[in-house]
């Protein structure tokens, strides 16, 4: 997603329903199922925390995007999930370089940072901090070391297994879950849904 929303970008216990999911990135595209002749397809929506190099600019130590273009593939010997990340985004480098990250199941209360999460680049602004002055509270620590929404319905530590396998303007990558739980907020608001994105008019 300013590309595309979440260039990259579990519910609690059970996963989400399996869905393609959205690349990270710059601005929001149609969505999972979109194209010529097929029905827009509504899938949870998720931000991808990466850590940056040493020295990478605006984002500080983390990069945070939008993601759409993921979904639960296996469940084991280790729960699996496959990723599409937006080509020239700055999640996906660090994804590909550092081979970990968070995902994070976003609720509808964090629709309105479509914009920072999908359209804006890590590289120019560090959006933890734009987040957090949003109003969103972040857990500095939330799993495997790695900052969060506290307000997210669940977080997932993943790491790369296999990948990345170039489709043009996304690559493919396998994760395995090393471990999940609940958000801070464990009453907070239902999961966010593409679809949910479509009819506020933002994706």
């Amino acid at each position: 997603m300013g590309p595309p929303a979440g260039r990259a970008g579990a519910g609690r216990g059970a996963p989400p329903p399996p869905a393609a999911a959205r690349g990270a990135g710059a601005g929001a595209g149609a969505g999972p199922g979109a194209g010529a002749g097929l029905p827009a397809l509504s899938a949870p929506v998720y931000s991808l925390v990466t850590r940056c190099e040493a020295g990478g600019g605006a984002a500080g130590p983390w990069a945070l995007n939008l993601v759409t273009y993921a979904g639960p593939v296996a469940l084991r010997p280790r729960r699996a999930y496959a990723l599409g990340l937006f080509e020239g985004t700055l999640s996906r480098e660090n994804l590909l370089r550092e081979r970990r990250g968070l995902l994070q199941v976003l609720r509808e209360e964090h629709a309105g940072l479509t914009d920072l999460l999908g359209r804006q680049s890590s590289r120019d602004v560090d959006k933890l901090a734009a987040a957090e002055a949003a109003g969103h509270a972040v857990q500095g620590d939330a799993l495997g070391g790695f900052p969060a929404l506290a307000g997210a319905a669940a977080w997932l530590e993943v790491a790369v297994t296999d990948g990345p396998f170039d489709r043009g303007d996304h690559a493919v990558v396998l994760l395995d879950v090393l471990a999940e739980c609940p958000g801070e907020e464990p009453g907070g608001g239902p999961v966010l849904y593409s679809g949910k994105l479509r009819e506020l008019g933002l994706l």
